[in-house]
C-alpha cells in the first residue's frame, strides 16, 4: 500500500483533500495529516457546497472547517448551485453535481491553493461504477472502473484499493468524528440504489463480487488499450479533418472514430449511433455523406471514411473566387464559360455585374434577393416559396454583397446579374452536395 501511494502522491506538492466531511474523505484527510512527513507533502482541504440540502448541507461545510482548524489544516470552501445547473443543461443532479465539484476542484488547483486534488474514492466506488456503466450499455473505455489518478495528474484517488471496511476500521480506530449525507439513504439516485440495494443483493450470492469485476475491469482496460494502440495508428489526423481507412474491421474502426472525434472537439457528443453511422457510410460509394451534428459532417472519399468540421459562420466567409474549393459540404466549382448550358444543374451569371466585394457565405437575417423574374423580397421568405426544406435553408450558401444576395448557390440567381445579350464574361458555378 505505502509503495502504491508514494507512485501516485507526488513529493514535495500540496495535496488539496476533497473533503466533504463524510467517512471516507475525513479518513484520507487524518491519514494524509498523519503521514505527511513520510511522503514530504502538504495538505489542505477543499469543500464544495452543492446548494442540494439546505441548512444541512451548510453544517456539513461548518464541521469541515472546524475539523480542519483542529488539524491545523487551512480549507477552500465553494458554494454552488447544482438544480439550478442541471436544469439550465438539461442533465441529471447527479452528473451536474460531479461537473460542478471538478469545476471548483480545478479553480483550487489554478489559484494556487493546491497542486493536486485527492479525492477518496475507494475500491468500492470503482466496483460501483464498473456496473453502473455496465448497465447503462458503456463501451469498454467506460467499464475500466475508477483510475488512480486522472486528468493528467490533477487529480489522485489514494485510497482507491482499499476495502470501505478497513476505511471504517481506521475510523474508529482514530475515534473520528465525520457526517452523514442524508441524500445517500435517498434510492431516487441511480448510485444509492446501486450500492444499498442491488450490490448487497450480489454480494449475498457472490462475495468476492467487487474483486471480480475490478478484475474484469482490468482486463478490458489492458484490451482496450491495446485496440487503442492499433486504431492511433490507423487514423490520419490532419487539420479540421480525420480520415480512417474502410478496410479497418469494426473494433479497430469504431475507436479510430473516437479518436477522431476528440480530434475535432468531441469529447462526450457521440454516441454509439455516431459510429454505427460511420461504419455504415465506409460501406457507400465515393461522394456519399452524413451528416453526424453538431458541427461534424463525414464524407466517403477513395477508400476512407473522412470527418470534417463545419465550419462557424464567422468562418464561413470568403472572397469569391474561380476554381473549385470545400464549403461546408459542398463542392463549389466557379469557373468561366463559353456559353450557357441548359439542362446540366449549373447556375449561369453575369461576372462583370458582380461587386468586387462579393463573399461566399451562409446566409444570414436581412438578406434580400431580386428574383429572376423579377421583383425584390427577403431571402428568408423567397426561399420559403420555393419550400426549401428547414434544415437545407439553415445551411444556404450565397454569394452576396453586405445584404444584396446575387447568387443562391444551387439554387437560382438574381435578376442583378442575369446573363444578356451584352455579356461578355459568363460564370458558371456548380456544386456538388454530398449527400
Amino acid at each position: 500500500m505505502k509503495g502504491f501511494l508514494k507512485k501516485i502522491i507526488p513529493s514535495g506538492k500540496t495535496i488539496g483533500v476533497a473533503l466533504s466531511g463524510g467517512e471516507d474523505s475525513v479518513c484520507l484527510l487524518d491519514y494524509l495529516v498523519s503521514k505527511k512527513g513520510l511522503f514530504n507533502i502538504e495538505v489542505v482541504a477543499v469543500n464544495v457546497e452543492h446548494g442540494i440540502r439546505g441548512e444541512e448541507s451548510l453544517k456539513d461545510t461548518a464541521f469541515c472547517k472546524e475539523l480542519c482548524k483542529s488539524l491545523g489544516v487551512k480549507i477552500k470552501c465553494f458554494t454552488v448551485d447544482v438544480p439550478a445547473f442541471a436544469k439550465e443543461k438539461g442533465i441529471g443532479t447527479e452528473a451536474a453535481a460531479r461537473q460542478l465539484r471538478y469545476d471548483c476542484f480545478f479553480k483550487a488547483i489554478e489559484c494556487g491553493f493546491c497542486d493536486v486534488i485527492a479525492t477518496a474514492h475507494h475500491k468500492g466506488d470503482s466496483a460501483e461504477t464498473i456496473l453502473f456503466n455496465l448497465l447503462r450499455g458503456s463501451s469498454p473505455s467506460g467499464i475500466s472502473g475508477i483510475a488512480a489518478n486522472s486528468f493528467d495528474g490533477r487529480i489522485i484517488r489514494p485510497l482507491i484499493s482499499v476495502d470501505k471496511q478497513e476505511i471504517t476500521s481506521y475510523v474508529q480506530a482514530r475515534g473520528l468524528k465525520y457526517v452523514i449525507d442524508s441524500t445517500n439513504a435517498d434510492n431516487g439516485y441511480t448510485r444509492n440504489y446501486l450500492r444499498q440495494r442491488v450490490i448487497p443483493a450480489i454480494k449475498e450470492k457472490f462475495p468476492a463480487a467487487e474483486d471480480a469485476l475490478l478484475r474484469f475491469a482490468a482486463i478490458s482496460r489492458f484490451d482496450n488499450e491495446y485496440l487503442y494502440s492499433i486504431a492511433y495508428e490507423s487514423v490520419l489526423l490532419e487539420g479540421d479533418r480525420a480520415s480512417i481507412d474502410c478496410g479497418l474491421q469494426y473494433p479497430i474502426f469504431a475507436r479510430a472514430a473516437v479518436i477522431a472525434f476528440k480530434y475535432l472537439g468531441w469529447q462526450k457528443d457521440y454516441d454509439n449511433s455516431h459510429i454505427e453511422a460511420l461504419f455504415e457510410l465506409k460501406g457507400n460509394q465515393n461522394g456519399r455523406m452524413t451528416d453526424l451534428g453538431g458541427n461534424l459532417y463525414a464524407i466517403k472519399e477513395a477508400g476512407k471514411v473522412v470527418i470534417k468540421k463545419r465550419h462557424s459562420i464567422e468562418e464561413l466567409n470568403v472572397p469569391y473566387k474561380t476554381g473549385s474549393f470545400d464549403f461546408d459540404g459542398q463542392k463549389i466549382t466557379v469557373q468561366k464559360a463559353d456559353s450557357l448550358s441548359l439542362g446540366d444543374g449549373a447556375l449561369y451569371f453575369d461576372g462583370d455585374k458582380l461587386p468586387k466585394t462579393a463573399r461566399f457565405r451562409l446566409k444570414q437575417d436581412g438578406d434580400k434577393f431580386t428574383k429572376f423574374g423579377g421583383g425584390t423580397v427577403s431571402l428568408k421568405k423567397y426561399l420559403t416559396d420555393k419550400k426549401i426544406p428547414a434544415d437545407t435553408k439553415r445551411r444556404t450558401v450565397v454569394l452576396a454583397a453586405e445584404s444584396r444576395v446575387y447568387v443562391v448557390v444551387g439554387i437560382e440567381i438574381s435578376k442583378d446579374v442575369a446573363v444578356d445579350r451584352q455579356t461578355k464574361n459568363i460564370i458558371k458555378i456548380s456544386t456538388q452536395n454530398n449527400t
